[in-house]
C-alpha cells in the first residue's frame, strides 16, 4: 500500500506539470503582440509563484525538521541551525560584495541598486556553491573523504 504522502506528492507533481504544460503551450502557441508572446505575463507569474511556493515549502520543512530534531537529538538540531545560519551568511556576504554599478542592456540603463546587488548576490552564491560541489565531487572520486573521519 502506498503511503499517503506519496499519493499527495504525486498528485501535486501532476497538477504542477499540467499547469506548466498549459502555460508553455499558451506562451508558444497563441500568438504575438508587438514582437512579444501574448502570454508572457502568465509564464512570468507562474515562475515567480513556483519560486515563492518552493521557498515557503522549504522554510516550513526546515522548521519542522528542526523541531523534530530538537525533540530527538539536540546536537543534530544545532547542526541544522548552523547550516541555516551559514546559508544565510552566504547570501549576506555575497550581497555585501556585490556591485551596484548601472548596467546597459538592450539599449536601456538599469540602475535599481537593490536588483543589481541581488542579481550579483545570486550569481556569486551560485558560483561559490558550484565550486564547493565540484570540490566535493573531486574529493569523492579521489576517496579523500574516506581518510577524513566525520562524526555523525
Amino acid at each position: 500500500m502506498l503511503h499517503p504522502f506519496y499519493k499527495i506528492s504525486h498528485t501535486v507533481l501532476y497538477v504542477l506539470l499540467g499547469i506548466i504544460l498549459i502555460s508553455v503551450a499558451l506562451f508558444y502557441g497563441v500568438g504575438y503582440d508587438n514582437e512579444r508572446p501574448l502570454y508572457t505575463d502568465v509564464l512570468i507569474v507562474l515562475v515567480y509563484g513556483m519560486l515563492f511556493l518552493a521557498l515557503l515549502v522549504t522554510m516550513v520543512a526546515v522548521f519542522f525538521q528542526f523541531v523534530h530534531a530538537w525533540k530527538l537529538n539536540r546536537k543534530r538540531a544545532h547542526r541544522l541551525l548552523w547550516g541555516v545560519v551559514l546559508f544565510a551568511a552566504l547570501f549576506g556576504v555575497t550581497y555585501l560584495l556585490s556591485s551596484d554599478e548601472p548596467v546597459m542592456a538592450q539599449g536601456k540603463v538599469y540602475d535599481n541598486v537593490f536588483w543589481l546587488r541581488t542579481v550579483d548576490m545570486l550569481l556569486y552564491a551560485v558560483y561559490l556553491l558550484l565550486g564547493i560541489a565540484l570540490l566535493c565531487i573531486i574529493g569523492a572520486v579521489t576517496k579523500v573523504f574516506k581518510r577524513i573521519r566525520i562524526k555523525r
